[in-house]
């Protein structure tokens, strides 16, 4: 019977968020003036309207709404505070009017408590956009009315003569040709849409708008941040707790790398000596931290609970006291749609207990995370949930004290467990690597290589069914390869396709010689299986050759070859030998009888050679082919694949004839006169086989009384020859002659015959 699992009662930490920052609003007119100078940063990303300038002039004017569109907001930020210099106690309104004149805030009706510097706190920060500006509104009171500045034809205005603008009213231009104003109010923003942290540059009276004027904790940014917004961290040490209970973007500067990945300097968020999780969000909705290191955490790295869409990714998690990253849940679920990716979760301590750990969550895919030097409990742990992918992880080299498997499944329907590298603790021989404890349902487990001390996947407890388990690596395990125990699973089984470890298939209740079946019900079925273990992608995960599949074939398939002259039957030409035809060499492919058949072949190679001699290695028009499996690529449907060949040579092929002429034609002997010896020089070049002297024939026909005495012979070998006589002699007439007529054929059998060439008398 399955032991229950423990469920950790969570803390539900958390903090009233930080005082906002207050943003300054300076009016100057008749009625204000500017107050002191501030501490807060302000620049042209921080303020909008303008500079602060006390010009009293009487108005007669009433009921009148001023907008400035002089500096309007640059970015999208908030206004929390206004500060303002009464000369009297007169009321007023303070408005946000968007590029299109309509009012997208009013304030209350502000009545001074005195004159002297006074300050003006919303309920709630007031939001701006980019292009918004600031307005005021002054209604009707008794003569004499409040004065304002006048500059001439200076400034924009608008009038409203209907009572206080209501928010989505339009306010109406007033003529600026007649009653043109200027007036003077300074809005100091924070950070709303964006906002920036430095833990070296910044200070969280600063406006976060800008890496030039950042916060300096990542809470600070958190608490301005508006919905939806994004706080941008800068690298640095952050000692402090970090609580989201609104939807917001935490991004590091290693937002875009795995925690595996080759990094740069971190954004770190250090819990020492502070007490809680480091990360904790709660009650919210569309989370994403990226791009962290986290460490020191005295509860959990990353806590997430009763929330919806979050995403942690790409960070590098260590030195946690319970879990690395937590999906759990507190009043209601964990996590209902989100993601864990990317991250490397890194030197959990004995005392630790999960890397990951998802409970009571529904859609979240734990995706391309590395998980390595963990002490604590399981190293990766999905307790009641649904819709969990769990995709090309790393789990490797933990040496857990209190381990039963590298990861654990409990109670989780609809659960796909793919492309995953999954090594138990080598110094342990009693780890699972992966263990499916009571009802999980709707599982695929595929493409893994599990590598166990123990057993590489274990089925216990009770209340599983409708698993398909294939093509995955489970040719290491120390134990069982699949240990299903009896009672555990209810219905047929699927686990075909999967490398056993032999190709002869899984041993125990399996028919081969591989790793162990332990199948206590016979639910399994394993046929057909790999008969090959090789992984063909470097991608993580196991992708085997699927066409090396039982009834496995473990003889290769054999290469042969024959010769033929060019237009001839087979076995008509013999390596060593010259021919005056070409010759062809073609490589044939068979598979061993009996055996799966061939798969795969590049075609039946044939090789013609022209003149030339060919040696090994043979060269052709298809390149190399000794020892060049590329080349004489054959595989069999078992995945075996043919051992190269290499033919007997040499190929010595020689289709030219040779060449023969003389030099000069004519040769010239006196007359009455005996030339002893004579040599007559024939050009016999060749540039393949050489020339055969001994087949090669000369004749002579003599005339006019010429005569020659010996028997004429050729001289020198290929290239240059002479044709030798003893001697010659020419008769007392002009018409004496000797014609010579030479025949010349080379070693490959190709004759010539030289043009006739005479000696004669002179």
């Amino acid at each position: 019977m399955a032991v229950p699992r423990r469920h950790k009662t969570r803390r539900s930490t958390w903090f009233l968020p930080a005082a906002l920052a207050a943003l300054v609003l300076t009016i100057s007119s008749g009625l204000f003036v500017a107050p002191a100078a501030r501490t807060v940063a302000a620049g042209p990303a921080s303020t909008m309207a303008n500079d602060a300038n006390n010009r009293p002039l009487l108005d007669g004017w009433r009921d009148i709404a001023i907008v400035d569109r002089n500096n309007t907001a640059t970015v999208g930020a908030v206004l929390t505070s206004f500060d303002y210099y009464a000369r009297n106690t007169n009321p007023f309104n303070i408005l946000v009017v968007n590029p299109a004149n309509e009012v997208t805030w009013v304030s209350p009706s502000v009545v001074p408590p005195g004159t002297g510097t006074q300050t003006y706190t919303p309920v709630s920060p007031v939001a701006v956009l980019a292009g918004d500006a600031i307005g005021l509104y002054f209604p009707p009171i008794l003569q004499p009315t409040i004065p304002y500045e006048f500059a001439g034809a200076e400034g924009l205005f608008t009038a409203m003569g209907l009572g206080t603008p209501t928010v989505s009213q339009t306010l109406i231009k007033y003529p600026a040709g007649n009653h043109a104003r200027k007036y003077s109010i300074v809005g100091y923003l924070s950070c709303y849409a964006t906002c920036y942290v430095d833990a070296v540059l910044g200070s969280d009276s600063n406006d976060g708008l800008s890496p030039a004027s950042p916060l300096e904790t990542i809470q600070e940014g958190v608490d301005r941040v508006m919905d939806g917004g994004e706080v941008i961290v800068a690298t640095g040490t952050y000692v402090e707790q970090v609580q989201i209970g609104r939807p917001v973007t935490l991004t590091g500067p290693n937002a875009a790398v795995p925690g595996n990945g080759i990094r740069g300097p971190e954004a770190t968020i250090d819990g020492t000596s502070i007490s809680g999780d480091c990360v904790h969000a709660h009650y919210t909705t569309d989370v994403t931290v990226q791009g962290f290191r986290v460490q020191n955490c005295d509860y959990d790295g990353f806590n997430v609970h009763d929330s919806d869409n979050v995403s942690i990714k790409n960070n590098v998690v260590t030195l946690f006291a319970d879990d690395g990253i937590d999906f759990d849940y507190s009043d209601v679920y964990g996590v209902n749609g989100g993601e864990i990716s990317g991250n490397l979760v890194v030197n959990g301590g004995p005392s630790s207990e999960r890397a990951i750990e998802v409970e009571y969550s529904n859609a979240v895919d734990i995706t391309d995370n590395e998980v390595t030097g963990h002490e604590g409990e399981e190293p990766v742990s999905v307790d009641p949930s649904s819709n969990i992918q769990f995709l090309r992880n790393y789990i490797h080299d933990n040496p857990c004290t209190s381990c039963d498997a590298a990861v654990i499944f409990d109670d989780v329907t609809g659960l796909l467990v793919a492309e995953n590298h999954i090594v138990t603790d080598p110094l342990s021989s009693s780890e699972d690597a992966i263990e499916f404890e009571d009802a999980n349902s709707a599982v695929i487990v595929r493409n893994n290589i599990l590598h166990a001390g123990s057993d590489s996947i274990r089925i216990y407890g009770s209340g599983n069914f409708d698993f398909q388990v294939f093509q995955n690596d489970l040719g290491t395990a120390g134990d069982q390869a699949l240990q299903v125990n009896s009672g555990s699973y209810t219905g047929a089984m699927p686990a075909e396709h999967n490398w056993w470890g032999a190709a002869d298939g899984p041993s125990g209740d399996g028919p081969g010689s591989g790793t162990d079946l332990d199948d206590f019900d016979g639910v399994t079925d394993v046929d057909p299986w790999l008969c090959l273990g090789t992984d063909t992608s470097a991608a993580i995960g196991f992708q085997p050759n699927l066409a090396a599949v039982s009834p496995c074939d473990a003889t290769p398939p054999v290469w042969s070859y024959s010769y033929a002259k060019w237009g001839e039957g087979p076995g008509s030409y013999t390596p060593g030998t010259w021919s005056t035809k070409w010759v062809k060499l073609t490589f044939t492919c068979t598979d061993n009888p009996g055996g799966s058949g061939v798969a795969q072949a590049r075609g039946d190679l044939n090789i013609t050679y022209q003149d030339g001699i060919y040696t090994d290695p043979i060269l052709g028009s298809e390149g190399t082919l000794k020892g060049d499996n590329e080349y004489e690529y054959c595989l069999d449907k078992a995945g075996n694949i043919a051992t190269s060949i290499d033919p007997a040579g040499p190929v010595m092929v020689d289709t030219k004839a040779p060449v023969c002429k003389a030099n000069p034609l004519t040769t010239r002997v006196k007359r009455n006169t005996t030339a002893t010896p004579l040599e007559i020089f024939i050009d016999g070049t060749e540039a393949t086989s050489g020339l055969d002297l001994g087949s090669s024939t000369i004749s002579v026909v003599a005339a006019g009384g010429a005569s020659y005495s010996g028997t004429p012979s050729f001289v020198g070998g290929s290239g240059s020859l002479k044709v030798h006589f003893d001697s010659v002699t020419m008769g007392s007439s002009y018409g004496g002659r000797l014609t010579l007529t030479v025949k010349v054929k080379d070693v490959a059998g190709n004759s010539a015959t030289c043009a006739t060439f005479t000696v004669r008398a002179q």
